[in-house]
């Protein structure tokens, strides 16, 4: 049975625990609180940030304030965003958060000064502010500071930057948030017409039906298609304003802003991509192996992460809570305590629905309010570990709130990471348990399909946004040649192994983090990579392991990406740590072949 013709259990969020509604106002009397204390901030520190950088006390109290400040006025500011995200098409959610955000920006804007003023501070003065006793806990925050000093403006500059974006990038992201979640896809299925939003739709693109998967991926392609002029605009307009803000803070090219964010080098990150590129291999390799299993040894695009065999676990939500539950346990009670959490006290969305945000993610704003998870359940393998993947973003968030405000979020790199590693946690743990229902195949198969969609294919978007970035800085970009792009990338990647409908070629659209978070997906990468390399770790040093791995989740943001891993033992601009990756990836593909009986082809 399609798990679209029966009801699935699921879980909502439950927001009343922040505020009773849209129409509370307790939500613009806090922002208003809020407002009242920048404006005190103001008075006591604006030109002074130079005179008190020798009293670290005082310097302490400020960065204190700035602190609270945010924790009361981003309260707010988490409600309506997740508000929106749970119905995007409720006029009332687009609002309020249009609304809150206004407000939240023009709190902001009175605290520019603080971080503007520090980064005029001397270089040796900032760099050694956190050797003093009372701001030692802030030294990363200082480091940040003092690497994107080069690129600060002035407090004008910044204020216009502000308020720009609110009439610009957070608009057009808004849009096509609300825009895809107001798309419609009609097929019929099992001889009944169905209407389904686009995350019903996308849901369908893992159907363990192949007739049903193709069909659905081939209507989805259709319909975005006929509004390639909308996305074409949002994304056009998206890359300009990324571009201008890049060019007015002297950033040296388009990702430049992304890496020094998460530490990171350019060597480093062009290393990986081209280490990547040139292992596309393994990746048509495990797909010829996939194509032996499908009629005629023929795969097509709407095979390549779907499952091989027409069945379907139909996990129902409580029974993969508990599988996720007891492979958390086995692995440390601690970090199952926290996952149950999401559970059992509705910080959680698992429905799949119209108007819902598309995508499955993880948000935290502040230390002191518990993250929230989103996800489209729809009773499969895959979306087991999806689930898994955002509670380990969930269980780092709420380990890393043991830390203040500005030591509180992780680097993209980590939080990627740690969350992929939750993933293979438990993968390996059903793999070391497997079942009639969930057989050792089906979950090899699994976690084979999400390497590939980890590590090849997010290569690949990487690859797609450096390209187009750097086209957008000569002229806009047309359709059509977005289209070729993304074809020409994806033909590179799955060569001649994989059959391409020309339709496919629309696939982009539907990308959210091309057009939200420009360059998250090198995260997702260099993530994956380093998450088989840390479950390979925890094989060898078991317990020892697993104490430094909760130790590192609970310093959040609070030290550089590299400082962190070495906690773990891991070098993150080493070749052969990214190659062991790669090597996980053939042996679990052996392993794979083994079991089925087909031998791999070079």
């Amino acid at each position: 049975m399609n798990t679209h013709e029966k009801k699935l259990e699921y879980i909502t969020w439950n927001l009343k625990e922040l505020y009773a509604g849209a129409d509370d106002p307790q939500i613009f009397q806090d922002l208003q609180k809020a407002a009242n204390k920048a404006l005190k901030f103001v008075d006591l520190y604006r030109n002074r940030v130079r005179e008190k950088s020798d009293d670290p006390t005082c310097f302490h109290d400020a960065i204190k304030e700035y602190e609270r400040i945010h924790l009361l006025g981003m309260k707010p500011y988490l409600y309506a965003t997740l508000l929106f995200a749970s119905n995007t098409q409720k006029e009332s959610h687009v609002k309020l958060l249009f609304q809150v955000k206004e407000k939240w920006i023009l709190i902001l804007q009175k605290l520019i000064f603080f971080t503007n003023e520090l980064m005029e501070l001397p270089d040796d003065t900032l760099l050694t502010l956190s050797d003093k006793p009372a701001l030692q806990q802030y030294r990363n925050f200082f480091h940040k500071l003092y690497v994107k000093k080069p690129h600060r403006l002035s407090e004008i500059e910044e204020k216009i930057i502000n308020l720009k974006n609110l009439s610009g990038r957070d608009s057009f992201t808004n849009f096509y948030s609300e825009f895809l979640g107001s798309l419609s896809i009609f097929l019929d299925i099992n001889g009944r017409k169905k209407k389904l939003s686009l995350p019903e739709a996308i849901d369908l693109f893992n159907s363990p039906q192949r007739k049903l998967r193709e069909n659905v991926m081939f209507k989805t392609l259709k319909v975005v298609k006929q509004h390639g002029l909308v996305f074409r605009t949002i994304l056009n307009a998206l890359i300009t304003d990324h571009r201008v803000e890049c060019h007015k803070r002297r950033h040296l090219f388009p990702m430049h802003r992304m890496l020094i964010e998460n530490d990171l080098g350019k060597h480093t990150a062009e290393n990986l991509i081209k280490v990547t590129e040139s292992k596309y291999s393994l990746a048509r390799k495990f797909l010829r192996l996939k194509a032996k299993m499908f009629r005629n040894n023929v795969i097509k695009i709407s095979d390549v992460f779907a499952p091989v065999h027409e069945t379907d676990l139909n996990l129902n939500l409580h029974k993969a809570q508990k599988l996720i539950i007891n492979a958390l346990d086995n692995f440390n009670p601690l970090l199952a305590k926290i996952a149950l959490q999401f559970f059992e006290k509705r910080w959680i969305d698992t429905e799949i629905r119209k108007g819902k945000k598309e995508g499955a993610f993880c948000t935290s704003f502040i230390p002191v309010v518990h993250p929230f998870v989103s996800l489209h359940f729809g009773g499969k393998l895959k979306d087991l570990l999806t689930m898994a993947h955002e509670l380990g973003h969930g269980i780092h968030f709420f380990l890393a709130s043991e830390n203040t405000y500005l030591n509180f979020m992780p680097p993209f790199v980590i939080g990627e990471a740690m969350a992929t590693f939750t993933e293979l946690i438990i993968a390996h743990h059903l793999l070391e348990n497997h079942t009639k229902e969930i057989p050792e195949d089906a979950i090899l198969e699994c976690l084979l399909d999400n390497f590939l969609l980890t590590v090849f294919r997010q290569n690949l978007i990487t690859r797609f946004e450096q390209t187009i970035h750097d086209i957008s800085g000569s002229r806009q970009l047309g359709t059509e040649e977005l289209c070729h792009i993304w074809w020409g990338l994806n033909k590179e990647l799955y060569g001649a192994v994989v059959e391409i409908d020309s339709s496919y070629q629309w696939g982009w659209t539907y990308v959210s983090h091309i057009f939200r978070d420009h360059f998250y997906c090198f995260s997702y990468v260099l993530g994956g990579l380093l998450a088989h390399c840390m479950y390979k770790s925890y094989q060898t040093l078991g317990l020892e392991f697993t104490n430094r791995l909760i130790e590192l989740m609970k310093m959040g943001g609070s030290r550089p990406t590299g400082e962190l891993l070495k906690i773990i033992g891991i070098e993150i601009s080493e070749k052969e740590v990214w190659l062991d990756g790669f090597r996980i990836f053939e042996d679990l593909m052996k392993r794979y072949a083994t079991i089925k009986s087909i031998q791999v082809s070079s």
